[in-house]
């Protein structure tokens, strides 16, 4: 077995080692290393050699731990002390006991078999990462997490342990969750509660700086989100029957597609980005959110249609619905007819609603010249 010349021994046997320390086959035996260490200033990694106990590890690494795919069912044996990530996914680890109570960057236990995350880090500096488990709730998780924390794909049933800020992304997707009691109070970047049992979201962070992705769920209302978001809000495939309850400013897209939507009453006051709301029921589209940079409606009987909207239509896309509608609507328009004239479809199929009478007597002249 070789022995680097910068790794130091120690009077008890064990190495120091200035520098990062990748270790092969040769350094593991029967799920065990047969070499012992003290402190290491850089990267440890002793990923892939099919250890069982991670006995012999350093108890300080000054980078990163790496102890990814082995036969690790407990980290017993772990560095108290890390300076930088700790990763230890893709093991059948049932507990976290063993763990540092402190990890400055990233901690990672992602696709084991952990019930609990009971014995997890207390603090991570960077993000948490616990997806792919077998986890009911979040209890044992750290109370700190200084960037994402990512839970998606367990069986979550509930959001309790939780911390109560989130400074990067929260993604609790893919669970069994029914509700958001417990999430954390504030997220500055993106929730993502998608493809959950949800009925309501009640319980969502009051702040959220990025977007909100609960697509998927059972809601029939939006009540319970923020009054504004900082990115975009995607609301699909649930059963929405209107939008009440939505945020009043959304910084992104706002996707509310392939629900069961009979009005947009409680359309968002304004938003940054597309305006999705095509695959529902329908029938009147009136109004879009101001600062909307692209309408997509389609799949939707709609046969009433103001005409703001048509005016902001491509070509294309104004052919396509003049098929379809009964319906124009000018209310809210003041003054002469004419700066919307080329939007006026030469059509006597169509009728015009909610006219003053000095806009009926010229749209009655317009149709009179195209004869």
């Amino acid at each position: 077995m070789k022995i680097p010349h910068n790794w130091h021994l120690n009077p008890d046997g064990s190495y120091d080692v200035a520098g990062d320390v990748n270790l092969t086959e040769e350094y593991a035996h029967d799920g065990k290393l047969q070499i012992r260490f003290g402190r290491v200033t850089g990267n440890f990694c002793c990923y892939k050699l099919k250890l069982s106990t991670l006995e012999g590890c350093p108890a300080e690494v000054g980078g990163t731990f790496d102890c990814t795919q082995n036969k690790l069912t407990t980290l017993h044996g772990a560095p108290k002390a890390v300076g930088g990530d700790f990763h230890c996914t893709s093991n059948p680890l049932t507990s976290l006991n063993g763990a540092p109570k402190h990890v400055n960057g990233d901690f990672n236990c992602s696709f084991a078999k952990l019930t609990t995350l009971k014995g997890a880090p207390t603090t991570v500096g960077g993000s948490f990462y616990c997806s792919g488990n077998y986890l009911i709730s979040l209890t044992g998780a750290p109370t700190e997490v200084g960037g994402s924390f990512e839970c998606w794909g367990n069986g979550l049933r509930s959001l309790r342990g939780v911390p109560n800020k989130v400074k990067g992304r929260f993604n609790c997707a893919s669970n069994k969750l029914t509700t958001l009691k417990y999430a954390p109070k504030r997220v500055d970047g993106d929730f993502d509660c998608a493809s959950n049992m949800l009925t309501t979201l009640k319980g969502c962070s009051e702040i959220v700086k990025g977007g909100i992705n609960c697509n998927t769920n059972r809601l029939t209302t939006l009540k319970g989100l923020p009054k504004e978001i900082g990115g975009s809000l995607e609301c699909t495939q649930n059963r929405l029957t209107s939008l009440e309850g939505a945020p009043m400013v959304i910084g992104g897209d706002f996707d509310c597609s392939s629900n069961q939507l009979t009005s947009l009453e409680g359309l968002p006051e304004s938003i940054r980005g597309e305006f999705k709301c095509q695959a529902n029921q329908l029938v009147v589209l009136k109004k879009v959110p101001r600062g909307a940079t692209e309408l997509t409606y389609y799949c939707n009987p709609l046969n009433n249609i103001s005409i703001k909207i048509l005016k902001s239509l491509s070509s294309n896309r104004f052919s396509d619905l003049i098929k379809q509608i009964r319906y124009i609507d000018w209310a809210g328009v003041r003054g002469s007819i004419y700066p919307y004239e080329q939007w006026v479809p030469k059509s006597s199929r169509i009728a015009h609603i909610n006219m003053t009478p000095q806009q009926a007597r010229e749209l009655k002249a317009l149709r009179m010249s195209w004869v």
